[in-house]
């Protein structure tokens, strides 16, 4: 089975939103409450008619014995999205039938790939409980716990972020610089109201 990774088309919104709902409700189980989920189903439902995204799918290819049958049936088995005015993904979407057999972290590529190209030089995420794992195999580091307010009800996720360009030697100088600047301030404002 062949797994073609491609830009999606404005015609299978729907499917992507169904495929979306699906994998919410059933992934999301262990880690949200059941009315937590139907409100991330809204949300993201919306989510994804309302933003502005660069959105790759995961389309499954017939087999090479299958092609001439079903060509033009590929079955997309997952989604994932870059929000294309910011540095952030909007989420990445697999069937549950399908998780763990690294569609996830060819999307996860894709993304990143495509805001290199942006030269974005680090990527945001605000990850559902249950794909925290999935972010920290693929080198994104949590950087704490947020409540979103999601129709008047509370809904926890993890801020977590990945390096994708590095800092090139003059811009490490100048963060040395800035925060030795910034230190010297603080003991010079400490020593100004030690003195009075």
């Amino acid at each position: 089975m062949d797994i073609r990774i491609r830009l999606a088309k404005s015609e299978e919104l729907e499917k992507l939103i169904e495929l979306q709902s699906e994998a919410l409700r059933v992934l999301s189980v262990t880690d949200y409450t059941e009315k937590e989920i139907e409100i991330l189903v809204q949300t993201q439902a919306r989510a994804r008619k309302g933003c502005q995204e660069i959105v790759f799918v995961a389309e499954q290819q017939p087999t090479l014995r299958l092609r001439s049958v079903q060509a033009t049936n590929n079955k997309i088995i997952g989604f994932s999205c870059l929000s294309a005015n910011s540095r952030d993904i909007n989420g990445i979407y697999i069937h549950p039938d399908r998780i763990r057999q690294k569609i996830g972290t060819k999307l996860l590529q894709a993304l990143e790939e495509a805001a290199i190209a942006k030269n974005y030089r680090k990527l945001w995420v605000s990850s559902s409980l249950n794909a925290i794992k999935f972010y920290q195999a693929n080198g994104y580091q949590k950087h704490f716990f947020q409540r979103l307010r999601l129709n008047k009800t509370p809904i926890s996720v993890a801020i977590m972020s990945k390096q994708l360009i590095p800092p090139t030697e003059a811009e490490k100088i100048t963060k040395r610089i800035i925060l030795a600047i910034a230190i010297l301030v603080i003991i010079f404002v400490i020593a100004i109201v030690w003195n009075f």
